[in-house]
């Protein structure tokens, strides 16, 4: 699946995610795929602050910002 063929709102999680890390949305999306395989179960949205503190080091950006942008 495409990032593009995500939800809107996970996109725009993903949009802003990438503006704070000054990384590609796609680059941020390979690692929530990552993440996401590694998950028995998981929600794009609901999860997403997870998915920020299990790959806060790779992302490169002040976690407590992350997390607000995307609540």
């Amino acid at each position: 699946m495409a990032l593009t063929d995500t939800h809107a709102t996970f996109q725009a999680k993903v949009g802003k995610l990438a503006d704070l890390t000054g990384k590609a949305p796609e680059a941020i999306y390979e690692l929530w795929r990552k993440y996401s395989a590694q998950c028995q179960v998981y929600d794009q949205s609901a999860l997403l602050w997870e998915f920020v503190q299990w790959y806060k080091a790779d992302l490169g950006a002040d976690l407590g910002a992350m997390i607000e942008a995307v609540k």
